[in-house]
């Protein structure tokens, strides 16, 4: 049996072997009519979608093994607390994400409805496409965060810095009541559209100044933002999405919501400042011709207000949107200080996101500029130099690592796994190590240590002493006899030097040079007799193959000799 073959059958056995099984759960109570087992289904599979579920990435950040899951999972249902649903459970987990979407769209809506309220109540035109499609949408998404409201009484929260999950009824509804959120969500969820649907049919509110209150109060909703952004990143958890990827997702929406809000405050603190109908002629408005009074499409004056916004966020100068009046320059200080402070934001998570990227990119080029400083100091030679520039390139391949950090903290099995993937199959072509048994074969493997040579540099130097052999990992290298003259080859899975492992006091009877930049993996006489000794047939028959292969190795140098003393023979006779 080979080594690969052990591994696969070990890997086998293990799955096949053991099978691994939850214990089901027995739901009492459950209709048996034929008339309900629709419902009986779904209802069961509602119920169970409550308890904390290993589909839940979060799950394993508190819980590290699936016994520990199910543990929880039997806790859950067998207390008094069933009804709560688990904050680490599948309804929970989709809730997020339905809630995030929603959060989007409550972000993107709410100014718009703050800013152009007044065009929907005076345009005929629009009054169609607002009253029947625009405020449906808007009214379902306060709906669901109405029972967004209900769905946080009734659900756990964890407490992340203590790994810990809450699911009393009472600490629950404490923690949401007497946080700021309960206030805002209430406030914010209101349905203002159907307020303006009364409003514009039934004329209740002769005065606009309760209109313009609750769109203001709806603007409370900008400090979701945070749950907003915390969903997403769960979310992205379910759909295993890069880190890198999911960043920039997140950097794009808060600079988008960034822009869009800054642009519609622009419109809303003139309008509600003086009044849609009494905006004084310096308004930036009135100078743009972009008012409710004048012939300008919804989208024109949303446009004007994202370019005067962003111009006033990224501090461009536009001698356009000159203000004149309190309300503008107010509000161009305080979008203004805001570009400000978020173009410092801006550059310095670019900056932390680029090194999280490159981190180890980074760490390459700044050992490579220590190692130039250091040749620098010695004064060495140019030759050494770039000896030296060319093992840490092949070394780190551009990307800088501490192998004796991250090594020792695997576990021993994937340590001989790793070093098993790499070099069982160079171990498979060679006729010694063919017959070891498995487990010998992966001992062996673990012990075997990684060297590189640069180009000319001497492997194996003929007449010294053979204690160890070599496989080949990447690179070439040419063998000569001892008197210069070369015989052949060796590439990628080729070995050399089998002959140390048996032999105690035999000599090299080859030069091995390499001619580029090789990686090769160093077997030891020792640590192969360490293993071996304890099978003595097999040492024995290890021996008698040693020997052949000595003899063939022999018999191929003395051609050769006698091949190059020929050769040399025939030039004298030819020089006379």
């Amino acid at each position: 049996m080979t080594i690969r073959s052990f591994l696969q059958k070990t890997r086998l056995e293990v799955a096949t072997n053991h099978i691994c099984t939850l214990e089901k759960h027995h739901y009492r109570n459950i209709a048996n009519s034929a008339d309900q087992v629709w419902y009986a289904k779904m209802m069961t599979k509602i119920k169970l979608s409550t308890r904390i579920s290993t589909a839940n990435p979060r799950s394993h950040q508190f819980y590290r093994t699936n016994t520990a899951v199910r543990h929880q999972n039997e806790k859950h249902s067998q207390s008094d607390l069933a009804y709560i649903i688990h904050p680490l459970s599948s309804f929970r987990m989709y809730w997020e994400l339905f809630m995030m979407v929603v959060f989007l769209n409550h972000l993107f809506l709410m100014p718009i409805i703050a800013a152009f309220y007044e065009f929907k109540l005076n345009r005929d035109s629009l009054v169609g496409m607002a009253f029947n499609k625009f405020i449906f949408f808007e009214t379902s998404l306060d709906m669901c965060c109405l029972v967004d409201i209900g769905m946080t009484f009734c659900t756990g929260y964890t407490i992340d810095t203590a790994r810990y999950v809450v699911l009393h009824p009472r600490l629950i509804t404490s923690h949401y009541l007497f946080s700021i959120y309960f206030i805002v969500d209430v406030l914010s969820s209101i349905p203002t559209e159907l307020v303006l649907l009364i409003e514009y049919y039934f004329q209740v509110l002769e005065s606009t100044v309760v209109i313009k209150s609750m769109n203001l109060i709806s603007l409370l909703k900008v400090i979701r933002v945070k749950t907003m952004l915390t969903y997403m990143d769960r979310s992205a958890s379910i759909f295993n999405l890069n880190g890198h990827i999911v960043s920039t997702l997140k950097y794009f929406c808060i600079y988008f919501l960034l822009v869009h809000w800054c642009g519609c405050l622009q419109y809303i603190v003139p309008c509600y400042w003086h009044g849609y109908h009494k905006l004084p002629n310096m308004s930036w408005i009135k100078y743009r011709k972009i008012s409710s009074n004048d012939d300008t499409s919804v989208i024109h004056i949303y446009t004007e207000c994202i370019f005067r916004a962003a111009t006033r966020l990224f501090c461009v100068a536009s001698d356009i949107y000159t203000p004149h009046t309190n309300d503008d320059i107010i509000v161009d200080i305080i979008i203004g200080f805001i570009g400000y402070v978020v173009t410092g934001l801006s550059l310095v998570m670019f900056l932390q996101f680029l090194f999280r990227i490159y981190t180890s990119e980074i760490k390459y080029h700044s050992v490579m500029n220590q190692l130039k400083q250091y040749m620098r100091n010695k004064q060495l030679p140019m030759p050494m130099q770039k000896r030296l520039i060319d093992y840490y390139g092949y070394r780190f391949r551009g990307t800088y690592y501490r192998e004796n950090t991250i090594f020792p903290t695997m576990s021993d099995r994937l340590r001989k796994d790793i070093t098993a993937y790499i070099c069982v199959s160079m171990m498979e072509q060679v006729p010694i190590l063919k017959d070891l048994p498995p487990t010998t074969g992966r001992n062996i493997v673990s012990s075997l240590h990684q060297e590189i040579f640069l180009p000319h540099d001497i492997i194996v130097k003929a007449g010294t002493s053979s204690d160890c052999m070599y496989f080949i990992h990447h690179g070439t290298v040419a063998v000569y006899t001892p008197t210069g003259k070369e015989m052949c080859h060796l590439q990628d899975g080729a070995y050399f030097g089998e002959m140390g492992l048996i032999s105690k006091d035999s000599k090299r009877i080859a030069n091995v040079v390499a001619i580029e930049t090789t990686e090769v993996f160093r077997l030891d006489r020792r640590v192969f007799n360490n293993y071996v000794k304890t099978t003595p047939d097999l040492y024995k028959k290890m021996e008698r193959i040693a020997d052949r292969r000595r003899r063939e190795n022999t018999l191929v140098m003395e051609e050769i000799h006698r091949k190059h003393i020929l050769e040399r023979t025939m030039r004298m006779i030819d020089e006379r």
